[in-house]
């Protein structure tokens, strides 16, 4: 991870690795070395010296998200009630306060918009990952 612990990409890393490790069959670590690249579009005031992915020379890559995501199949009226329940959680001054606090910028915007940013990313990582000659084992 290159991000310090308790950031906001190593406390999702550290929730999703258990389930992982077990589909997967085998452990995941995760060694935080902070302060390898700025995930964002720009550098971050705590830490003005490192440079962003964009800088380390790979532009395409234009900061990370994270969204809520629901199973294929919710129905629609569940779906637009933990949408709606989840945007107005965002808005509460603590909660901005918190994720202030891990650097991460709320965002916010349609389903749509977050459906294109998933497939938009996954086909740049899957560039990344043939270009690199990166198989899944």
């Amino acid at each position: 991870m290159p991000v310090a612990p308790g950031a906001g990409a190593d406390i999702i890393a550290r929730s999703i690795a258990p389930g992982m490790s077990q589909s997967l069959g085998q452990p995941i670590i995760i060694e935080n070395k902070p302060g390898a690249a700025v995930t964002g579009e720009r550098r971050i005031a705590v830490s003005p010296d490192v440079r962003t992915l964009a800088e380390l020379g790979h532009p395409r890559i234009q900061g990370v998200g994270y969204s809520l995501n629901v199973r294929l199949g919710m129905p629609a009226v569940a779906f637009e009630k933990l949408h709606a329940a989840a945007s107005r959680a965002l808005q509460q001054p603590e909660v901005r306060v918190q994720l202030a606090n891990i650097h991460v910028d709320i965002g916010g915007g349609s389903t749509e918009a977050a459906s294109k940013r998933l497939a938009d990313e996954a086909a740049i990582f899957s560039e990344i990952a043939k270009a690199s000659n990166i198989q899944p084992e």
